[in-house]
């Protein structure tokens, strides 16, 4: 089964970037603090269930069809968004408790992208910043 972005594109394959996984040995709020400011990166963290391996599966399952090899988690929401670039794909997932913090606050929700050639890649972010991309304002 073809997913959304058609036939052109690679299956997708999760990228890691180490600036948005979860901080060891830093206390939480220290974490959501360092999020703030102009170029500080989104964390995730500090729920239990938040390590490397549900951020892969969680941000996989943002690209691909419900039925296809990496469905959403149980109580997750999920949906596309107008892309910054022609050339990618963006959405959006919101999970049932907090996964992250960006711009100085927690959160529940990520921003996920996707290449062509098959590179997923998302990180934590306010939901304020998905509205602003399309993101239904009832979610």
């Amino acid at each position: 089964m073809a997913d959304s972005v058609g036939t052109n594109w690679k299956p997708p394959r999760w990228v890691r970037y180490a600036k948005h996984l979860p901080v060891k040995g830093r206390a939480w709020d220290d974490v959501v603090r360092g999020t703030a400011g102009k170029h500080a990166a989104s964390r995730y963290g500090p729920h239990p269930a938040v390590n490397e391996a549900t951020i892969e599966e969680l941000e996989l399952s943002a690209v691909t069809e419900p039925e296809a090899s990496h469905p959403p988690p149980a109580g997750v929401a999920r949906g596309e968004l107008r892309s910054p670039q022609s050339s990618l794909r963006a959405y959006w997932i919101r999970m049932p408790f907090v996964i992250g913090a960006s711009e100085g606050e927690e959160t529940q929700y990520a921003f996920v992208l996707r290449s062509p050639n098959g590179e997923v890649h998302g990180y934590p972010v306010r939901r304020e910043r998905l509205i602003e991309r399309g993101m239904p304002k009832d979610v």
